[in-house]
Formats: C-alpha cells, sequence, structure tokens
C-alpha cells in the first residue's frame, strides 16, 4: 500500500467551488500537475488517467477517486468532497446503483467554461453551478457569464484548464477583461436566481433518497394541482413539457425499464408552479392520491370483460369485446360508459357507474324468457306484458334468435333469406352505408325480412368491420381542430413538422393522433412546410444566380466559378431552380467547364 504525503499547502475549499477547481489549485500551490495528483489518489490503481478523466471528477467523484486518500492529502471532508461535486443530487435521485451511469442530469453538464471575471477575481475559484447548461448569469453581478477569454476569444475546455485564473491558450488572465456585458433584464435575472438557489440546495442536500417513481408521483400530485383524487384531464392542461405519457407510467411504475426523470422536466414543473425544490423534497402525496393513481382506467377495466351471452361461441372469453366509440350513453335513465361489441354474437354493452357491465341491447333477458315459455300463441299485447319489451324490439329479438337458430321457437314462421339481398347489405356497410338508410330500402318486403338479413352473421361481421376501422377526419372535429392549431403554430415558429413534433406540442401521443384520423393534417402541414422552405432556398439561389450573371454581363466565366461565388452546385440548381439551369446555359458568354 503507497503512503500517502499530506499537502504542504492546504487551501480551504470556496463557497460553491467546483471540486475540479479546488484540486487545480491545490496541485498548483504544491508544485504538481492535477492529473499526476489525481494519479496519486485513484480508485483503480490498474487505470492510467488522462486529462479526459478531468471533467469526471464533479460529476460522481468517488466512481474514479479513492476519497479516503483524496481527504487525506487535501485536508478536505467528506462532506466538503460531495457538496462540491454532484454527489449529492445524484445520491437524492437513486436511480442507479452505480452513480457515474446515472441519467438524471444527462446532457446538463458543460465541456467549456462559463464564468464571472469578477467572481474568479474575488474568490480564484470556479463555481460548481457555472457547469449547469441554463445557468447564464451571476446573480451576484447581475451580468451575463462569458463563455469565451476576453483576450484571445476561445472557448475554454474544462479539461484543459490547469490554473484557475488563466486561459490555458493564451495565459491571458480571465478576472482581467474589459467589461462591455450588459446588464441583463431583471426579470431574467429573478427566473435564473430560482435556478441557481434550487441547483445550490440540490447540491448541498443530504437528506433521504428517492426512486425515480417516488419522485415522479409527486410530479404528477403538483400537475393535478396537488388535489386528492388523479385528474388526468386536469394534468393534461397543464402543458407539461415532457413526455406525459412516460411521467405517468414512471410514477406508476409500469416502465419496462428502470429509467430517471430528467431534473429539466422536474425544474420545469416547479417553476410553474412557484415551487422551491425544497418544498418539493418534504411534499407528502396522500395515500388516497397514489391509489388513484394506480387505479385502472375505464379502458383497461373494459379490456378485462367478457361477452355473458349464454350461446355465444366467446362466452368468458376476456378481451374479445370491441368498443363501438361511443364512451358516454344512457339507459332507463342511468349513466353508461365505453359502449362496446361482441364480433361473434353481436350483443352490444356497456359500464355501469360502478363499472360493471351491463348489457345495452336485450337479447340475453329474451333468451332468458324464451328458453322456458313458447310465445307463438300470445297475442302482441300479450308478449309486451310477458317479455317487458315494446313490440319492435320483440320482432328484433325473434328475428336474431331465427337466424341463428339459438332457440326452437315453434309456430312462428321464420322469414327467408335472400342471399343477393344479403351481399348487397354486407357490401354497403363496407362502402361506410349507415344502416338507418339500409332500413327502408324498397326492396325489402316487410319490416321483418329486414331484421332477419340485419342479424345475420355475416352483416354483424360487416358492423364489426365498420367499428374497429379507423376513425375518419370527422369523427372529433375539436381534437382535428386542436391538431390544425398545433401544426399552424409550429409552421409560424419555423419548427419541424412531423408526428412526433406535434405529438410533444400538444400534449398527447403519435398514436392518438394517428387513431383519431389526424395523420393526414400532420402531413399536410409537414408538405406545406417543406414547399414553404423550398420556395425560399429557391428565391436565395435565383437571386445570387441573377445578381451574378448581371454582374458579369459581357463578361466570359466558368460555371466553375459560378457555383464557388454563389455557394451553389450543378445538384442544387437541379433541385431548387432548374429553370436558372436553361436562362444559364442560353449565355453565349458563359464557358462551361
Amino acid at each position: 500500500m503507497s503512503i500517502i504525503k499530506r499537502f504542504t499547502i492546504r487551501s480551504k475549499l470556496a463557497k460553491c467551488e467546483s471540486l475540479s477547481s479546488y484540486l487545480t489549485r491545490a496541485a498548483g500551490t504544491n508544485g504538481r500537475d492535477i492529473v499526476g495528483l489525481l494519479e496519486m489518489v485513484k480508485r483503480n490503481e490498474d487505470y492510467l488517467l488522462h486529462t479526459g478523466d478531468l471533467k469526471r471528477m464533479d460529476f460522481f467523484p468517488a466512481s474514479m477517486l479513492n476519497i479516503d486518500k483524496l481527504c487525506e492529502m487535501t485536508g478536505l471532508t467528506r462532506v466538503d468532497v460531495n457538496r462540491s461535486s454532484f454527489t449529492n443530487l445524484i445520491r437524492t435521485f437513486t436511480d442507479s446503483e452505480n452513480g457515474e451511469q446515472s441519467k438524471v442530469l444527462k446532457g446538463m453538464l458543460r465541456e467549456d467554461l462559463h464564468y464571472c471575471p469578477e467572481c474568479i477575481e474575488i474568490t480564484n475559484s470556479i463555481s460548481l453551478h457555472w457547469k449547469l447548461k441554463g445557468v447564464d448569469v451571476c446573480t451576484e453581478h447581475n451580468k451575463q457569464l462569458m463563455n469565451k477569454c476576453g483576450h484571445c476569444h476561445c472557448s475554454v475546455m474544462y479539461q484543459d484548464i490547469r490554473v484557475v485564473n488563466r486561459c490555458p491558450y493564451c495565459s491571458g488572465y480571465l478576472s482581467k477583461v474589459k467589461d462591455s456585458r450588459e446588464i441583463i433584464d431583471q426579470s431574467h435575472v429573478k427566473q435564473q436566481a430560482w435556478l441557481i438557489e434550487n441547483w445550490k440546495h440540490l447540491i448541498e442536500y443530504t437528506g433521504r433518497s428517492f426512486t425515480p417513481s417516488e419522485i415522479a408521483i409527486k410530479m404528477v400530485y403538483i400537475l393535478n394541482g396537488q388535489q386528492e383524487k388523479y385528474n388526468k384531464e386536469l394534468i393534461r392542461k397543464s402543458r407539461y413539457s415532457g413526455c406525459l405519457e412516460y411521467l405517468i407510467q414512471c410514477a406508476r411504475g409500469t416502465l419496462s425499464k428502470k429509467c430517471a426523470v430528467h431534473i429539466t422536466s422536474l425544474f420545469s414543473v416547479l417553476y410553474a408552479a412557484d415551487l422551491h425544490v425544497r418544498g418539493f423534497l418534504e411534499l407528502n402525496v396522500p395515500e388516497g392520491f397514489i391509489h388513484s393513481l394506480h387505479e385502472k382506467s375505464i379502458g383497461e377495466i373494459a379490456a378485462g370483460t367478457a361477452c355473458i351471452a349464454p350461446w355465444c361461441e366467446r362466452y368468458g372469453v376476456r378481451g374479445e369485446l370491441v368498443s363501438t366509440g361511443i364512451f358516454h350513453t344512457k339507459k332507463g335513465g342511468k349513466s353508461l360508459s365505453y359502449c362496446m361489441f361482441c364480433p361473434s354474437c353481436g350483443c352490444e354493452y356497456a359500464l355501469d357507474e360502478d363499472n360493471h357491465l351491463v348489457e345495452r341491447s336485450y337479447f340475453i333477458k329474451a333468451y332468458e324468457i324464451l328458453s322456458n315459455r313458447n310465445i307463438s300463441k300470445l297475442t302482441w299485447p300479450e308478449r309486451i306484458k310477458v317479455m317487458g319489451l315494446k313490440r319492435g324490439r320483440i320482432q328484433r329479438v325473434l328475428a336474431y334468435f331465427q337466424i341463428r337458430d339459438v332457440l326452437e321457437l315453434d309456430g312462428i314462421k321464420k322469414p327467408a333469406i335472400n342471399e343477393k339481398m344479403l351481399e348487397k347489405f354486407v357490401q354497403e356497410l363496407d362502402k361506410g352505408i349507415d344502416l338507418a338508410e339500409i332500413r327502408f330500402w324498397k326492396e325489402w318486403v316487410n319490416y321483418d325480412q329486414f331484421l332477419v338479413h340485419r342479424y345475420h352473421p355475416l352483416v354483424v361481421q360487416a358492423l364489426f368491420k365498420s367499428y374497429t376501422k379507423p376513425k375518419t377526419q370527422d369523427s372529433d372535429p375539436i381534437f382535428r381542430a386542436n391538431i390544425n392549431n398545433t401544426c399552424m403554430e409550429l409552421l409560424e415558429c419555423d419548427t419541424a413538422i412531423n408526428l412526433p413534433a406535434v405529438a410533444k406540442a400538444w400534449g398527447t401521443s403519435a398514436t392518438t393522433i394517428r387513431n383519431k384520423g389526424c395523420s393526414d393534417l400532420v402531413e399536410l402541414y409537414r408538405t406545406k412546410q417543406f414547399e414553404m422552405k423550398r420556395g425560399k432556398v429557391s428565391m436565395k439561389i435565383e437571386q445570387k444566380v441573377t445578381r451574378y450573371l448581371e454582374e458579369h454581363e459581357g463578361k466570359k466565366v466558368s460555371m466553375k466559378e459560378l457555383y464557388a461565388v454563389t455557394h451553389t452546385n450543378y445538384a442544387s440548381l437541379r433541385r431548387y431552380a432548374p429553370q436558372l439551369i436553361k436562362q444559364i446555359k442560353s449565355k453565349k458568354n458563359v464557358l462551361l467547364s
């Protein structure tokens, strides 16, 4: 075991200073190079450290350094090491057993230095939070952070820094620059102050750790207005900046792969709700909300139901009922939701207020009566009294059971099936013709003949196809209008238009846009955006080429020179401005080369 020599000069850790800044200073004052210092306290003796490892120090130093050796050499404590790096923050959001593999700060750390010259002049240190993307202001001096050396105007890469207050490329003092930066707008300074204060709190926080699911539950609770009952519609209106479906799945713990909620999504929710991260970490979510969050959605409940018609081939088989697209209706004064249809027997169902499956049609009730009683010799008033149904419904019931031969209905004449009419019936349904229109065809002898064909298995299958066919663009005009407005906004902002982009902008999913028949709208605006961009490029090229030809009127020029001066080429001309090729070739003074 190698003996660790303590530094002769032991500097103190400055307020908010990063570990890399401190060790760079400590190495310099003790006559050592920063890489050589790290070699002495590295965790893996067999690994040869290099300058590319310097950026790892501030993230999770315990993954590369022996913290005990480091503390013994420098006089730092573990508390100092943790608060001068992102260790505390990463341990708070425990998304990985290996801290260095944590994704909670993915894409958030800068590789080039952003700094405040006045702060460096006073403290001779580099603050840890300057390393975070989005932190652009020094709230101490109300000025924009600099991102280049004030002398050579080069971006200063963290891994190249060997002296805290010196540019590694020109050796100029970073603190001694002409201050020409404008004072930042106070509203922006206020937003930055909130952001930096929250970052600092997480960097210093040493309380309990939270799983990604716990963090997501707290975020969903805030988006829900901190109400006790989970309200999906309320959350959708919150205009959450990330993927709402992902956040809810993370809260429920139903993601197929363990993932973290990104810190930017958390800050977005907190800032919109005017909350500090301190209050967020202390927030206790009511058990009632968590329970309601995990309750099955009405769609999930419906997916677990099965046909209850005793004669049906799919009797008791869960997941076979198909949604009709009607989500709210009434029967007998009672509210019903999520209407469904059995593709095998044609029975219709819905969920009552207690989410129990009930029959919307009346075939099961009629089956129970007709199985025990012959109504062939009863008058219509008597049939209505016995069955508790109106005459028209009894006619439908009899036609239904007659065509399927489920019951022996002695004494009741069965109308014959007209094969041509049956074929026409199916074809018209496939075309989208409504049943009400087919009902009044002149070819029907009477209503009973229509009913026998209406409940024929082939017609039931045709109706099943119409229910499962993708919705037309008129099925949800409100949703379509919202998607249209979203596309218009993206077009005006010159933001790329595609299904994922539109879905994120509106707060839904690409699948929902497809299922609701609005993908054609997205494609329309995408094409429009492409044509607009094409038109701008074409106009720009045409202006350049025309101007060049006018300036060289009467002179002999080559195509090669024309392409170089106008920053274009033959392929671009052919694609965006083919008319110019003919114009150029028609010029006798142009030398093709």
